[in-house]
């Protein structure tokens, strides 16, 4: 072919520009994919460089401590404990003044690039955190029923809602919050702690015969207990103390028939109504978090069923929002940082139909096998778990859902922090009932 023919072919050749063109326009394409890339990086390490030393300034501002390398080690301390991090990301010794009851707070990170090293090898991202040592947070406990009566009148819809919103307006409509913390105690008859909190019950599941599914699995403790003797079940019982929960275990009777032995073998008839634990609880207590996404899901995961007694919830949600264990995320009682809220929402009256974290009433165990005595005990513990709480400085609210009996309305006023804390609701008006009582609840309030 003569060289004059080549040229002119090469040049009618369209293939090879295609390729080129590609490969040019692929390269800003790639270098903006690496910058994303390493700017979510820079982002996600500034939001838990942000959430770390949040926590950390808000220890410092909780602490009585006025030693600076006493408070210089609790911020360390604490910002280490909330900074995941590290791997990505090292950060600097978090740095503070106080001025003025002012806890202002700073510390920095440098994030090395990928892609972008090219261009920039590192950026380093720098936050600051600032909190009123009078500054009011919140520490708040739902303590909401869950008894079959909630399947009525669409009381339980209606409830799902109003908590939603008032966790919303608790962290005001944030994902997360500096200074709120929030926990949610379902009840029935007895309160779920979870099953994961074995330690704080005894004696051990494990003593126990929990029977098998229809495969020949065995099963095992569902989570929820039992209340503590009197006068245990009225105060901070393990701080008192210093003791341990018994598990709610419900024997095979004539009334919960799931276990039978016949010519040496045994059988076991276990359903979601009859069983050891039947009747427990199916929603485990939330401990206080300032995350809303285990809140959210924990209120989508409540569902009626069982009887009532209002005082073991009410005893629950002050071991929620106690420092005391089982769940020690509160703050100190006397802590100036953070003011201590329970809101009781029940649809009904005390009761004492089955199997209950008392027993059988037949066991006796508030004292008498009378059942009208027995709700009398119950309506008394619960008095007395309000007027401990008050003395504590816990602020009560108290909701009364379309409850009918006097007595039960009584009860629950008398609960209620004076003044204006006890509400009255329909299903219909719940969520307004739930957002004024929002509105009354001290907000976070961050300096800066």
């Amino acid at each position: 072919m003569k060289p004059t023919a080549l040229f002119f072919r090469l040049a009618s050749d369209r293939r090879g520009a295609i390729a080129v063109i590609f490969a040019l326009t692929a390269i800003p394409m790639i270098l903006a994919a690496g910058f994303a890339v390493d700017l979510g990086q820079v982002f996600l390490v500034r939001t838990n460089l942000t959430r770390a030393l949040d926590a950390a300034t808000l220890a410092v501002a909780a602490s009585t401590d006025t030693s600076s390398t006493t408070l210089n080690t609790r911020l360390a301390k604490s910002f280490a404990a909330n900074y995941t991090l590290s791997s990505v990301a090292t950060p600097t010794t978090p740095t503070m003044v106080i001025n003025n009851n002012v806890v202002t707070s700073s510390v920095s990170a440098t994030v090395p690039m990928s892609l972008m090293a090219m261009l920039v090898p590192s950026i380093t991202v720098s936050v600051t955190s600032v909190i009123n040592k009078n500054t009011s947070g919140v520490e708040l406990i739902l303590a909401l029923d869950t008894t079959g009566s909630m399947a009525d009148n669409n009381k339980m819809t209606e409830l799902k809602a109003a908590a939603h919103s008032m966790v919303s307006t608790i962290f005001s409509g944030q994902s997360s919050a500096t200074a709120a913390f929030v926990g949610i105690v379902p009840f029935t008859d007895t309160v779920n702690i979870g099953s994961a909190n074995i330690s704080y019950v005894s004696p051990a599941p494990s003593t126990y015969d929990w029977g098998k599914d229809s495969h020949g699995n065995a099963l095992g403790w569902g989570g929820c207990v039992q209340a503590p003797s009197s006068p245990y079940d009225q105060q901070d019982a393990y701080a008192v103390t210093g003791g341990k929960w018994a598990p709610y275990y419900w024997a095979s009777s004539s009334s919960n028939l799931w276990k039978t032995t016949s010519h040496g073998k045994t059988t076991y008839n276990i359903t979601s109504s009859q069983g050891p634990n039947a009747g427990c609880v199916n929603a485990p207590i939330t401990p206080l978090t300032n995350q809303r996404a285990p809140l959210d899901a924990a209120i989508d995961a409540l569902s009626p069923n069982g009887s009532t007694h209002i005082n073991v919830g009410m005893a629950w949600a002050w071991y929620t929002i106690s420092p005391d264990a089982p769940f020690t995320q509160a703050s100190p009682y006397n802590s100036t940082l953070f003011k201590k809220y329970v809101v009781l929402m029940t649809d009904g009256e005390n009761t004492f139909q089955t199997y209950s974290a008392y027993g059988n009433l037949s066991d006796g165990k508030l004292g008498t096998t009378n059942q009208t005595n027995a709700v009398n005990q119950l309506n008394t513990r619960l008095k007395n778990v309000c007027d401990n709480m008050k003395t504590l400085g816990i602020t009560i609210f108290t909701v009364a859902l379309e409850v009918t009996s006097q007595t039960s309305k009584d009860l629950l006023s008398y609960c209620a922090t004076p003044p204006g804390r006890y509400f009255e609701a329909q299903s219909t008006d719940l969520q307004s009932v739930f957002s004024t009582i929002g509105g009354q609840i001290s907000k976070v309030r961050i300096a800066q």
